[in-house]
């Protein structure tokens, strides 16, 4: 199987998938269970912060250019309007 996975790889995966969804669907699922991906997750008690605060935070983190980005970001989504917005850190 090595050998076809490195002659073949994903070309083979493709044809398969067309030619029987259904048993590619089944080995899928079969491949969940046995091969378990633990996420790191961790559960945060942090409070919402004001935009300000958050923003200084990211911009500590990816620097000036990636604060400007998410700020042109949120004012296209509409949720960097007033000033004391808050950001639930939380849950987004």
């Amino acid at each position: 199987m090595q050998e076809d996975w490195e002659l073949h790889g994903k070309e083979a995966l493709a044809i398969y998938r067309t030619k029987f969804p259904d048993r590619y669907v089944e080995n899928y699922a079969m491949l969940a269970r046995v091969i378990r991906l633990e996420a790191d997750v961790k559960h945060s008690l942090a409070k919402p912060k004001m935009v300000d605060e958050a923003l200084a935070e990211l911009e500590s983190k990816v620097g000036k250019d990636g604060r400007r980005k998410f700020e042109k970001f949120l004012r296209e989504v509409g949720e960097l309007d007033d000033e004391d917005d808050v950001i639930d850190v939380g849950s987004k």
